[in-house]
């Protein structure tokens, strides 16, 4: 909480750093953000590819293995929007490759594979799977020593890579990591994470059959399989993305990098089946098929979503914005094209503020009551079946607005004092309600 609003965030910087070099390149947050988004697409794919041919897999196939990891929801929402995930999983996969490059090898050189590793960390606090897998391989393999090197060199650079956060954010990581980075986790969220990944996968109809075969695949393969980095990348991932989703706000994009890991072990085992030539022929089409059909999905997602949402977004700020004050907007987007500073960097870190410290409840509601807002931009939850928004709906038992975003209240406090005046398709617009003008308040700026 401060004179530019309300912090405070639970991710790590790579990925926004590099955001920020390319807007003051750029000078435009949507093209720099398309292209930070755009070139870990493109590292991503690569580096699927390079992982498979790396494991023994013909070109042919490892191409199709790079663009069935498009194929789930989480990836068509990672590469039509600007967000943090491609850029850890492209560093993951192409850890993992040059790893599995020196498969077989007496020597095994790991300073580069963990350099990758230890950048795909500072992109996502969680993205530490493929390290895991990485040095369970080798101790499976009997490669001790080397496992050894590269957990302590993998240790050392995230100490660096926190220390270097320490002092960039003059030791503020600290209270938002303290405050945020469990997201309100439980025990009972904790022990309800199974269930909760359980209906995100069954929600997510592109991820699903290619989960559920490599869980089979995995569930199947000799002992010598179930000891090599395909089985070790898909097991290590599974576990850490069901862990994951014990923390609440948790969405589809979360399922991008166990899609990724469930390909990878699918094509490494039908590439090492034995299968008649008739079988492989089909199989091989079958792929390529699917490949086509996923391309064809993903040129109408980017052609058909985010142009309209960026509209949508322009639209709502500038029927939010007014010479009283900062729009506050649920999602940050919306200021940032309109040429503003978001106020609330992020509501579900917001809700987590105001538990930890009533003060910044309290702020926010003195600013709500006198009308500090120029506009206020919501998001609510659809109906799907009438299309109108239900300000009290929920998300897996959980209310949106005081369950996820926003303090407790927050809806009731804001109709109190602003009336809705448009709506952009997901965007609601509400603007200071008539002879309840702007008053001067004790938080306010003076």
């Amino acid at each position: 909480m401060g004179p530019l609003g309300y912090g405070g965030t639970r991710y790590m910087p790579l990925h926004f750093a590099l955001h920020g070099v390319l807007i003051n390149t750029m000078n435009d947050p949507v093209i720099a953000g398309s292209i930070l988004t755009g070139t870990s697409a493109a590292g991503l794919l690569t580096g699927v590819f390079a992982l498979l041919r790396a494991l023994g897999v013909s070109r042919n196939w490892a191409v199709c293995g790079a663009v069935l990891s498009l194929a789930s929801i989480a990836s068509q929402l990672a590469i039509t929007t600007i967000r943090g995930d491609l850029l850890p999983a492209a560093l993951n996969a192409w850890g993992l490759a040059l790893l599995a490059r020196q498969r077989g090898r007496d020597s095994i050189h790991v300073g580069v594979p963990v350099l990758l590793f230890v950048l795909a960390f500072s992109a996502k606090i969680t993205t530490l799977f493929g390290l895991a897998a990485s040095i369970s391989t080798l101790i499976l393999a009997r490669h001790v020593k080397c496992a050894v090197r590269m957990g302590l060199a993998a240790a050392a650079g995230m100490l660096v890579c926190v220390a270097a956060i320490f002092w960039a954010s003059d030791g503020r990581v600290v209270e938002s990591m303290r405050v945020c980075g469990s997201g309100g986790a439980g025990m009972a969220d904790i022990l309800k994470a199974p269930l909760k990944f359980g209906l995100f996968a069954c929600t997510d109809l592109g991820f699903l059959p290619f989960f559920l075969a490599a869980s089979l695949g995995v569930a199947t393969v000799r002992r010598a399989s179930f000891r090599e980095l395909p089985a070790q990348y898909f097991l290590w991932t599974l576990a850490a993305t069901v862990l994951i989703f014990g923390s609440p706000g948790i969405d589809f994009n979360h399922l991008l990098d166990l899609h990724v890991a469930g390909v990878v072990l699918l094509v490494v085992l039908a590439n090492q089946a034995s299968l008649a030539p008739i079988a492989r022929r089909l199989l091989s089409i079958s792929g390529f098929v699917s490949s086509a059909a996923i391309l064809i999905v993903c040129g109408i997602a980017l052609y058909a979503f985010p142009e309209p949402l960026q509209r949508d977004r322009i639209n709502a700020f500038n029927a939010a914005k007014g010479t009283s004050g900062p729009v506050l907007s649920e999602d940050p987007w919306v200021p940032v094209i309109g040429g503003d500073t978001p106020y609330v960097l992020d509501a579900f870190n917001l809700r987590l503020a105001s538990a930890n410290d009533p003060r910044v409840r309290d702020d926010l509601w003195s600013r709500i009551e006198a009308q500090f807002f120029s506009g206020v931009v919501l998001t609510p939850i659809e109906n799907r079946e009438t299309g109108e928004f239900e300000l009290d709906g929920a998300w897996l038992g959980v209310t949106h607005y005081g369950g996820l975003h926003f303090p407790p209240g927050f809806v009731e406090k804001v109709f109190q004092h602003y009336e809705p005046v448009a709506r952009f398709h997901s965007y609601l617009v509400l603007k200071p309600k008539a002879g309840d003008g702007p008053r001067q308040s004790s938080s306010s700026p003076k």
